[in-house]
């Protein structure tokens, strides 16, 4: 992917590499863009778009990317 400052590979988010965070971590990440060490993400991550999700609507999706087979 080619972002403003060049090319950039998105974190992975699927089974994966967030099996062993925690469900909060993970809506964290997603919502803040801050990881599970406290480090801030960077986009490619959507996170400002992504901050509006209700508490139901982020489980749901964290649900969802659970259910799927890691992407390696």
């Amino acid at each position: 992917m080619h972002g403003p400052v060049g090319p950039v590979a998105p974190p992975d988010i699927t089974p994966a590499r967030p099996r062993d965070w925690s469900d909060a971590e993970i809506a964290r990440a997603i919502a803040q863009g801050v990881s599970r060490d406290g480090m801030r993400l960077r986009p490619p991550m959507g996170f400002a778009h992504d901050a509006w999700m209700t508490g139901a609507e982020m489980a749901e999706l964290i649900a969802y990317s659970r259910s799927l087979p890691p992407s390696r």
